[in-house]
């Protein structure tokens, strides 16, 4: 099973995501939202565990970020 990322954000430590400008970038904030919701309820005991799609979601998001921020400065990207 994937490993919960911690409480305060799944997206390298930021509190937020960075904006992107992408046209899915409202969608990808509203699921983090709702991940890091999700995942302070399990921890208080008021929720279900996040699913592993769900998990899986959000760090295909966070790559998505970090490659157009890396694009968007003109950085390179890993290959």
């Amino acid at each position: 099973m994937p490993a919960i990322p911690n409480s305060t954000s799944p997206l390298a430590g930021d509190p937020t995501p960075p904006q992107t400008g992408h046209a899915d970038s409202a969608a990808r904030e509203q699921r983090y939202k709702t991940l890091v919701d999700k995942i302070a309820a399990h921890r208080q005991g008021t929720g279900p565990a996040p699913t592993a799609a769900e998990l899986e979601q959000c760090e295909e998001d966070a790559a998505f970020t970090q490659a157009m921020g890396r694009l968007l400065a003109g950085t390179s990207l890993p290959g």
